[in-house]
């Protein structure tokens, strides 16, 4: 009997299924999936793993932003709150993909995506990743951006492990862009 689980409810009868009335100052529900719907405006609402379908290499994911399809290639990194892909769009340009995992409220999930799409949106400078597309798909948030191939760390350890020195005008141009 589904009142049986219910602390503090009271099961009434009535054709077509249960009623359930909670505290008198509370409203009547009249049958699971109405208590159901209830209880999911009340409890935050985690993503679990299976809400989502991970994109796995050689899956087409579809942009409802830019109506673009991209091809997921293989994993480049992975974090505390996302997994980044190599990814190819439909003309064949290489970008990489962000995929914020899921692991907390959907609500904080969303609003971090939203705050994270809207400054890099924003920003609009040859030293940064430039952001081109930001969507949900499956339950997942994901973000398109331009791919950088190497990092200043991995310049200056490739020229100090070839015992090379960077070029002044190398050094110099690096250090403007830091200041």
């Amino acid at each position: 009997v589904p009142g049986n689980f219910l602390h503090g409810m009271e099961q009434q009868g009535s054709i077509g299924g249960y009623n359930f009335v909670s505290f008198p100052d509370v409203s009547y529900v009249r049958s699971i999936d109405e208590l159901v719907n209830h209880l999911a405006l009340i409890i935050p609402r985690i993503i679990s793993e299976n809400d989502v379908i991970w994109p796995k290499p050689g899956d087409i994911i579809s942009s409802n932003q830019s109506r673009m399809h991209y091809t997921i290639g293989q994993r480049v990194a992975e974090g505390s709150y996302a997994v980044v892909h190599q990814c190819r769009d439909y003309f064949h340009q290489i970008f990489v993909m962000k995929i914020q995992k899921p692991h907390r409220c959907k609500t904080i999930v969303e609003t971090d995506w939203n705050k994270e799409r809207d400054f890099m949106s924003t920003v609009n400078h040859p030293n940064t990743i430039r952001l081109y597309d930001a969507f949900v798909y499956n339950n997942l948030y994901y973000y398109v951006m331009e791919r950088a191939d190497g990092t200043l760390r991995s310049l200056l350890d490739e020229h100090s492990n070839n015992r090379t020195t960077l070029p002044f005008d190398t050094f110099i141009n690096f250090a403007r862009q830091l200041l």
